[in-house]
C-alpha cells in the first residue's frame, strides 16, 4: 500500500472511537498514558508527560532533541517492538500497529525512568538543560527527577506485551473497514495512482487523469475518495510533500528549489501542505536534520 494512503489512513485511525477508548482505558488501568502516533512520526498536541519533560520542552532545542529520539524509536519499531533512552535520560517505549505487512502507525509511551538517576546522572543532566538554553539549579532538578515516575525494565516488558496484544486486536477491528490493501483498490483507482506518481512533479488535474483513463472527473473523483480516504488534490500534496521530504533530508538543495521542484506552485502553497501532512515546517524539518545548504 502506498505510504501516502497508509499515512492517510493512520489519521482516520487516530480518530476512531475503538481507539480512543482503548487509550483512555489503558491509562486508567495501568498508570501509564499512550498515545497513537501516525507512521511518518506525526503525534498530536499532547501535553508531555511529567514536570521534567514540560521542562525540556521549555526550549525550541529541547522539542528538537525529543523530535530526533522519537524518529529515531520509531525507526527500530518498524516490525517488532523497541525502546530508547532520550539524552535526558528518559524512557521511550513504541509498540508497532501493523496489517498486511504495512505499519500504519505506533503505540506510544514516554516520559519515565528505568531507574532513579544517581548523583552522576543528575549533573549531566544539568549540563545538558544548561546547552538547551534551560539552566535549572540543582535543588530544583532533583526535584523534577523525584518527580518522575520509575518503570523497571520486567514492566516495560509486560506493558510492551499488553500492547502488541492489543494491537493485533485493533488491527482486526478495524481493517476491514480502513486498511485496503493496495492489491484490492478498484483497477480505475490503481491505474490513476500510477499515472499520478509519474507527473506529479509537473502540473496535474484531476481532469487531464480522467481524460487519459476515459473517464469522468466526476466519476473519478468519487471513487477515488471513497477507496483512498483522500481527495484527488490530497493525494497529489502528499506525493509531492513526500517527495520534498526526502530531498529536504538527503540534500544541501534551497527549501524554495525543492518546492517548485516537486510540483507546488508557490512556497507559501509547499509550507502550508508540508505543515499540514507532517505537523512541521519545511524549515523546521531541515533544522532537525544535518544536511548542509548549497
Amino acid at each position: 500500500m502506498p505510504l501516502i494512503i497508509r499515512q492517510t489512513l493512520a489519521e482516520r485511525i487516530r480518530r476512531l472511537p475503538e481507539m480512543r477508548s482503548f487509550l483512555d482505558d489503558f491509562h486508567k488501568g495501568t498508570g501509564v498514558r499512550v498515545e497513537f502516533v501516525g507512521p511518518l512520526g506525526h503525534r498530536d498536541d499532547a501535553p508531555p508527560c511529567g514536570r521534567l519533560c514540560a521542562h525540556v520542552h521549555g526550549s525550541a532545542a529541547g522539542q528538537r532533541m525529543c523530535t530526533r529520539t522519537v524518529h529515531k524509536l520509531l525507526e527500530q519499531a518498524q516490525e517488532h517492538a523497541a525502546s530508547v533512552n532520550c539524552d535526558a535520560g528518559l524512557l521511550e517505549v513504541a509498540v508497532p500497529l501493523r496489517a498486511g505487512g504495512q505499519t500504519f502507525g505506533f503505540l506510544l509511551f514516554n516520559g519515565f525512568f528505568s531507574a532513579r538517576p544517581g548523583p552522576l546522572e543528575i549533573n549531566r543532566l544539568r549540563h545538558l538543560l544548561a546547552r538547551l538554553q534551560l539552566d535549572c539549579p540543582r535543588a530544583e532538578l532533583e526535584a523534577l527527577c523525584a518527580d518522575t515516575a520509575l518503570l523497571p525494565g520486567e514492566r516495560v516488558d509486560a506493558l510492551c506485551r499488553l500492547l502488541g496484544l492489543a494491537a493485533s486486536h485493533l488491527v482486526l477491528s478495524i481493517t476491514d473497514n480502513l486498511a485496503t490493501p493496495e492489491e484490492k483498490l478498484p483497477a480505475l483507482v490503481s491505474r490513476a495512482c500510477t499515472l499520478v506518481k509519474r507527473s506529479f512533479t509537473q502540473k496535474l488535474t484531476l481532469a487531464q487523469v480522467a481524460r487519459r483513463l476515459r473517464v469522468s472527473p466526476e466519476h473519478l473523483c468519487r471513487l477515488f475518495h471513497h477507496s483512498t480516504g483522500l481527495r484527488f488534490r490530497e493525494y497529489v500534496a502528499r506525493l509531492r510533500a513526500e517527495h520534498a521530504r526526502g530531498k529536504l533530508l538527503s540534500t544541501g538543495q534551497r527549501i524554495v528549489d525543492i518546492a517548485f521542484a516537486a510540483g507546488f506552485q508557490s512556497l507559501s502553497q509547499f509550507n502550508r501542505s508540508f505543515k499540514a501532512i507532517y505537523g512541521v515546517t519545511p524549515q523546521q524539518l531541515r533544522s532537525t536534520s544535518r544536511v548542509r545548504v548549497e
